[in-house]
């Protein structure tokens, strides 16, 4: 007799090619199928177990699991181990084998649920054995089982539209989704009025994605309601299809009371209308107004509207604040139609200007059937006219101003408030500021006028004033700040001077003081192309107390340093100091050049530096040609004119260079004095006519005796 094999353990191990699959497929929900499993197998096999996953909440065993033909001589036990676990037996109680080969081993059977989805099935712990009890090698290829499905989801739980008035038009709208591995077919839907639903049925759900469903409401009727929301679909499981929404509302009347608007002057009456919408008929009505302190209500003041028929209305200071309203018919008359104000009343403010509350309570809207019929009440106010001053600028900031010069600014005032405005008061240091505006100035609602604010420092330093512009407004005064960085103006600079190239000429180098100086240090830098002649520069009279010195520090840049040891200073002004001689090289392009001043010092009476920054700094235009009226007989004279000895010679211009030549056209003098006024001999000179050319430029006739 053969000996029974039950696997539990083994003494040996043989290697072998031997797999299992487990096939994978897709069914449909509550429906029967079969898991095939296949072995191939190079070894013959006695006996085999293994354990599948197994989700037991979307499929079950069942009990018809069947070996197939290639192993007709064993024995099938399939059992649950736990709700993830199936275990799988296979044994012969005789040690039949299983052949070498390939193809089905087993089905195991099992019914779906509705719960689609995509569910592995992995084998483990496999064991398998041959006919002697070796354990054989085996590896395994898992399967799937997919069931297929919609999965029907009512996404939204509740839908409330909250108060809602009547004769409006409200929507909400429900989420349905599609959890599921096939389309869900919304075929209809449960919901009973005032609640609807527009959409067309059927409406289909891919996979995946959701659909939302606008919710009307009719709101003809008030009425709290609530209503339950299903709907009908190819989801076959049965306690998804009891998924249901809530629906609910309070449609409600709108019959409202609002206190309106009014505006006005202190001290003086305003009118305070009252408006009542109602969509349900009333015949009377109550509330109460609380007026601010210092505002009082005129008595009998209410006016009825056309609105008002059979009616009567009473109006009285229930306490010191609160002003009550009550309004009925002894007819019971319904006022008339559904909107606009019903009555007005007037109050006196004795306050500032502003907007104030009037705030409502205790509020009743009578309707004989249906008693309080209210759904809302609203505030009202009024405002007291105010005038507000606004200004186009608010901060002057000049910068650097010297004290020699002064700065203005227009400045326009405007009324942009709701009452008159009256500028009754301005407040500033006067000392350096003019404002020059009339006071009281009074200005309209709207109304402009324009004032020039003009800034004359008279201290050196920084400068922050305001003007206080005092006036009627609610903020009493406007503000505007006036910033300045006041210095005095001391500098170098050159005279702006028109030049001719190949030529040299005396550019007019001007100290511009407000202050008395004692000495001066300057760099100057040239232009490229103007070659400055050291040995010819001109010292101007205003400095013949003072000694020069001059030092080149390359790159076309001169030192200067002027100084003197005796108590003697240059007075302010904007004088020559120096004429300096620069030749024009024939490379330079026509243009403006200025001269570049570095490392100024200006020594004052005290020996401190009082160099400021430079109002102006000066150009040589170098020009293709001067204006001849530069030399003109009313800037030139000669004189006598004829002669035995010299012309004199003088000119309001730098005389650069002479040329004097006879009628055959020979030069026979030429100077370069490099001044206003020098003379020329004619001593050696025949008698006779002579031309006399200035600067290159404008000709003269000489006469010699």
């Amino acid at each position: 007799m053969k000996k029974l094999i039950i696997l539990l353990s083994f003494s040996s191990f043989v290697f072998a090619q031997n797999s299992f699959n487990v096939n994978t497929q897709s069914i449909g929900v509550n429906s029967s199928f079969f898991v095939e499993i296949s072995l191939d197998n190079t070894s013959e096999v006695t006996a085999f177990q293994f354990d599948i996953s197994h989700n037991e909440s979307a499929y079950e065993l069942s009990n018809t699991s069947a070996l197939t033909s290639r192993a007709e001589n064993h024995t099938l036990s399939v059992s649950t181990i736990d709700d993830n676990t199936i275990r799988v037996l296979v044994y012969s109680a005789a040690n039949e084998v299983i052949s070498i080969g390939d193809g089905a081993i087993l089905n195991l059977s099992f019914n779906s649920k509705n719960e689609p989805g995509t569910y592995n099935l992995n084998l483990s712990d496999i064991v398998l054995s041959d006919a002697n009890g070796a354990s054989l090698g085996v590896s395994s290829s898992n399967g799937s089982v997919t069931i297929l499905g919609p999965r029907y989801n009512l996404v939204t739980s509740s839908v409330d539209f909250g108060e809602i008035p009547m004769e409006s038009s409200p929507t909400q709208s429900v989420s349905v989704s599609n959890t599921g591995n096939q389309d869900l077919i919304i075929s209809g839907h449960t919901l009973d009025t005032p609640f609807s639903i527009n959409q067309s049925s059927p409406v289909t759900i891919s996979p995946g994605n959701n659909s939302s469903f606008t919710i009307n409401v009719d709101t003809s009727s008030k009425q709290v309601i609530s209503k339950e929301l299903s709907f009908t679909t190819n989801d076959q499981d049965a306690l998804r299809a009891l998924q249901t929404t809530t629906v609910q509302a309070d449609i409600f009347a709108v019959n409202e009371i609002h206190i309106g608007y009014g505006q006005g002057e202190s001290s003086t009456q305003i009118t305070i209308p009252v408006s009542i919408s109602n969509m349900e008929p009333f015949s009377g009505f109550q509330f109460d107004v609380t007026l601010p302190n210092d505002v009082s209500y005129v008595e009998n003041s209410v006016a009825f509207t056309t609105r008002a028929s059979d009616h009567n209305i009473a109006a009285n200071m229930i306490d010191s604040n609160t002003l009550r309203f009550v309004s009925y018919s002894g007819s019971n008359a319904d006022f008339l139609g559904n909107d606009g104000e019903v009555f007005s009343f007037k109050v006196i403010p004795n306050i500032t200007s502003g907007t104030y509350t009037l705030p409502i309570s205790n509020s009743i809207i009578s309707n004989v059937e249906l008693g309080d019929i209210l759904s809302e009440a609203y505030n009202g106010s009024f405002t007291i006219n105010a005038p507000y001053l606004s200004t186009s600028v608010q901060t002057i900031n000049y910068g650097g101003v010297p004290i020699t010069e002064t700065r203005t600014t227009n400045i326009t005032l405007t009324n942009t408030g709701s009452a008159e405005l009256v500028i009754d008061e301005l407040v500033f240091e006067a000392s350096a500021l003019s404002f020059p505006l009339a006071i009281p100035t009074t200005l309209a609602v709207g109304e402009s006028t324009s004032v020039e604010l003009i800034f004359d420092p008279i201290q050196i330093g920084s400068f922050n004033q305001d003007i206080s512009i005092r006036n009627n407004s609610p903020e009493e005064q406007q503000i505007i700040t006036v910033l300045a960085e006041v210095f005095s103006p001391n500098y170098l600079k050159i005279v702006d001077k028109d030049v001719l190239r190949n030529q040299t000429w005396a550019i007019e180098l001007n100290l511009a003081n407000n202050d008395d100086i004692r000495g001066i240090q300057f760099d100057v830098t040239l232009p490229e192309g103007f070659v400055l002649d050291t040995d010819n520069i001109v010292e101007e009279s205003i400095i013949d107390n003072f000694s020069m010195s001059l030092s080149f520090q390359g790159n076309n840049t001169y030192r200067f340093v002027i100084y003197t040891v005796s108590n003697d200073y240059l007075i302010p002004g904007d004088e020559t100091i120096l004429q300096l001689p620069v030749f024009i090289e024939n490379t330079v392009a026509n243009g403006q050049y200025p001269f570049e001043f570095s490392s100024v010092v200006l020594s004052s009476s005290s020996n401190q530096n009082i160099v400021s920054e430079a109002l102006s700094i000066g150009y040589v235009n170098v020009v293709e040609t001067l204006n001849n009226d530069e030399y003109s007989s009313a800037t030139l004279k000669i004189y006598p004119n004829p002669t035995q000895d010299f012309w004199h010679i003088e000119s309001n211009h730098i005389i650069n260079t002479i040329e004097v030549f006879d009628l055959i056209g020979r030069k026979v003098d030429f100077l370069t004095p490099l001044d206003t006024e020098t003379s020329i001999s004619a001593q050696n000179l025949p008698s006779g006519l002579y031309f006399l050319v200035v600067n290159r430029d404008t000709t003269l006739r000489l006469i010699k005796n």
